[in-house]
């Protein structure tokens, strides 16, 4: 579906958002449900909708947008990075508190950029400088200057397995650790563990 393509266009009575997210929210299906109830109408069938509306719901409230993504992402349950962009000229990034979905920035001479892997920084010729922390959310204004803070916080960080070993790409780097030598390192543990004649 049309529909399903990222990033989600949300519009609201004080602008507009758009909306791209990798991950799973757990509690989807009961928000779109409690938004449906205020009057959201939803054309899509992803997830991706539903933060983007529910962000725009918190965005009526007389808060800053910023609050509003505070707001909104602290009702979700489950794994996600979110980067959304606001007709208020800001640029927002934002990972889960137990870091589970990578997230990362990069900056050239044009500006700064969010990617989910720092491979796609790369090929966009942009500069990864770091990784955005389990559930740090950075402002990026519209003059390249940023603002971050910890709005999610959990015990302890509890990264997806399977970014390293079916995600993400070989050449990229997630919380400063190379992709490739991973794999490598799992291939060497798996022979230790399970050792079979080969070349």
């Amino acid at each position: 579906r049309p529909q399903n393509v990222q990033p989600v266009v949300t519009e609201y009575l004080r602008g507009r958002l758009a909306t791209a997210h990798n991950g799973n929210i757990v509690n989807a299906s009961a928000i779109k449900e409690r938004l449906q109830s205020y009057g959201c109408d939803f054309a899509a069938t992803n997830e991706t909708e539903v933060i983007s509306s529910l962000v725009a719901n918190e965005a009526l409230h007389p808060a800053s947008i910023e609050q509003a993504v505070i707001n909104a992402v602290r009702q979700l349950r489950g794994a996600f990075s979110l980067v959304i962009l606001s007709s208020k000229n800001k640029l927002i990034a934002v990972r889960d508190g137990f870091g589970m979905r990578p997230l990362c920035l990069g900056r050239n001479e044009s500006g700064v950029a969010v990617a989910s892997e720092s491979c796609a920084l790369d090929s966009a010729n942009f500069q990864f400088e770091r990784d955005i922390q389990p559930g740090e959310m950075l402002v990026i204004e519209a003059d390249g200057s940023m603002k971050s803070s910890i709005v999610l916080e959990e015990e302890r960080t509890a990264f997806c397995l399977f970014e390293y070993i079916y995600f993400a790409r070989n050449d990229s780097e997630i919380d400063n650790l190379s992709v490739y030598q991973a794999h490598f390192n799992m291939g060497r543990q798996l022979a230790r563990e399970f050792p079979v004649e080969a070349d």
